[in-house]
């Protein structure tokens, strides 16, 4: 009951976003299009793209170092590239299917299916984390203009105990618990040993976003607003695409929030074509994970399972048989 309760609410949630989004766009259509195009825009958005396709590519690594055996190279970046290749699943209706595919794909690389499961939960854990972290600190930083200060330091604080929670917690092994569904959820919940690297990752991933979005802002917008409070408001809406259920990508849900936090600072049309050209830019930036992935995959091939080379020895198929 209680899931069919949050699912209708990300579903109502999205719709509602996509309709103010669609009723801005059409208010501000006529300054949109007096926007002159050039060639500068245009290597800004590919050059956003590759630095948010960057910080994707970095989130890969993350994912990849907190997957099960990941000290053996191929199965590394076996891994890397199924994360790569499966986040654009995230734009189908749901935004759950890249998590799925990634653990899908993860498996044929001889990856652990309750490892791969663990890795994405403590993945969104740290999103989680290191995206309050990074829009909280450039909320408190001069220019931020994100309201009191002290709201942000509170969410600092809480985001640092997490962070030095789970660090303590890294690699400590659950005791056994009674039934098969308790041990497999604790199984679930064991912090992977090592996460400091992941942290740390994931902490560079957000700052590189961040990062894009305030070069995407000065190429693109005429208004000046202070880098902390533009900062601040993309990573935000990242994370509220992230968290919304249904919202495919965050599809819709990152724009609002852009249009109604940037709006009252800015003019709208400048907040609008702000969140339009971030939204064409991270779809980019899938693509170039998109690709990554398919490169790495060419270098680092899946290996059969094991029921499957056996299955090819017995039929005559594999190597060891005499194949064909």
């Amino acid at each position: 009951m209680l899931r069919k309760v949050v699912k209708s609410a990300g579903w109502g949630l999205t719709l509602l976003a996509f309709y103010y989004v669609f009723q801005v766009f059409c208010r501000n259509a006529d300054a949109l299009a007096r926007h002159a195009w050039g060639a500068w825009d245009a290597a800004a958005v590919l050059a956003a793209a590759l630095v948010v396709g960057g910080a994707y590519f970095v989130l890969a690594v993350s994912w990849a170092r907190m997957a099960p055996r990941h000290e053996e190279r191929r199965l590394f970046w076996t891994v890397v590239a199924a994360y790569s290749i499966t986040s654009i699943f995230k734009y189908l209706p749901g935004n759950c299917f890249h998590y799925v595919g990634r653990n899908v794909m993860g498996s044929q690389g001889e990856g652990e299916q309750v490892g791969l499961a663990s890795a994405t939960l403590f993945e969104v854990v740290l999103s989680g984390l290191c995206s309050v972290f990074v829009a909280s600190l450039c909320a408190l930083l001069p220019g931020a203009n994100a309201g009191p200060a002290w709201r942000y330091a509170l969410l600092l604080a809480a985001v640092l105990l997490g962070m030095a929670v789970l660090l303590r917690l890294s690699g400590m092994k659950a005791r056994p618990g009674r039934g098969r569904l308790v041990s497999l959820a604790l199984r679930l919940a064991e912090v992977p040993p090592g996460i400091a690297a992941p942290l740390g990752l994931t902490l560079l991933a957000y700052g590189l976003m961040a990062g894009a979005a305030v070069g995407v802002w000065n190429a693109f917008s005429a208004v000046p607003v202070a880098w902390p409070q533009i900062a601040s408001a993309y990573v935000f809406s990242w994370l509220v695409g992230y968290v919304v259920p249904g919202a495919p990508g965050g599809l819709g849900v990152r724009e609002a929030y852009l249009v109604l936090t940037l709006s009252p600072y800015a003019t709208e049309p400048a907040a609008v074509l702000f969140a339009l050209v971030m939204r064409v830019v991270v779809t980019l930036a899938d693509l170039v994970l998109l690709a990554a992935g398919k490169v790495i995959q060419g270098r680092f091939p899946r290996r059969a399972a094991p029921l499957l080379q056996e299955a090819r020895v017995r039929c005559g198929t594999g190597q060891e048989g005499g194949g064909v």
